[in-house]
């Protein structure tokens, strides 16, 4: 795609490796998504473009879509449950992840509002932009992989000190 979108489109992790395994073995189009997913025609062409983004996807001639080499590795790494690969292939193709990940590396425990300025203020001279819905996808991706962590009392983001999921 050339065109890049200025925030991360509201979706999950799991819908993001679901999409990707479906066009592993053969190209879909939106509607097969929709159907084999069971999702609306909206969230499967959200789900499609946001996979386009990071680079999980290639769009084929007639709106069909098939999984580049970084889609297989993706696949590969959560089927072997390879979550640090998971994470570090996000973070080299999605620099909205990559940039979350940095400030709170950078700048510790923050909360939603605090994280947002600090991505905003980053984001200033780029195309980038950030939102509420937008921190709380990549949050949500960070704690699947285990790379973030969110307070239960305060709410606030934070890297732990082992990037290794709980077993």
């Amino acid at each position: 795609m050339t065109d890049e979108r200025p925030t991360v489109r509201p979706v999950t992790l799991a819908r993001l490796v679901e999409v990707t395994h479906l066009c592993q073995n053969s190209p879909q189009t939106t509607e097969n998504v929709e159907q084999r997913l069971g999702v609306s025609h909206r969230r499967a062409r959200e789900t499609i473009l946001e996979a386009l983004r990071i680079g999980l996807l290639d769009e084929l001639p007639d709106a069909y879509y098939e999984a580049t080499a970084v889609g297989d590795s993706f696949v590969q790494a959560v089927e072997n449950q390879d979550w640090k690969q998971v994470s570090v292939i996000l973070e080299t193709r999605s620099p909205h992840y990559s940039n979350f990940l940095e400030i709170l590396e950078q700048e510790g425990p923050g909360s939603l509002d605090r994280v947002l300025n600090e991505l905003e203020n980053q984001a200033e001279f780029t195309t980038y932009s950030y939102n509420q819905t937008s921190i709380e996808v990549l949050g949500n991706w960070g704690k699947c992989l285990g790379t973030v962590q969110r307070n239960a009392f305060t709410g606030e983001y934070y890297r732990p000190q082992n990037d290794t999921p709980p077993a």
